[in-house]
């Protein structure tokens, strides 16, 4: 099975990359239920970035769609990835949750 020549592999690894970098940075301070669906935006954000240098009368419908399909793919890429080599038991699609990164909160020792 090959995938379709609009998507370049190398890219996708760049920018799964970069989002599993940005997401590890600030997902301390990202609810939980909202780390999935901010990976994605971080991903398509990381994408159209990636081609900041094209001037915007030269994009087309389907050179947008590529953009978010390849921000898509890395983001999902970068998150099953960290699920795949990480220790934690997170579930597929979602980074380790912050009790997981953090532990249990200790508790207070009363004289």
């Amino acid at each position: 099975m090959t995938l379709p020549s609009f998507i370049d592999m190398a890219r996708v690894v760049e920018i799964g990359a970069l989002v599993l970098i940005i997401m590890q940075y600030f997902k301390a301070g990202i609810p939980e239920k909202l780390i999935p669906v901010i990976s994605i935006l971080v991903g398509i954000a990381v994408s159209f970035a990636y081609n900041a240098n094209i001037p915007f009368d030269q994009w087309t419908p389907n050179m947008i769609f590529v953009t978010i399909l390849t921000g898509a793919i890395a983001a999902f890429g970068a998150d099953t990835g960290y699920s795949f080599f990480s220790n934690s038991r997170s579930q597929a699609f979602t980074l380790p949750s912050k009790a997981q990164l953090n532990g249990k909160p200790k508790e207070e020792v009363k004289p």
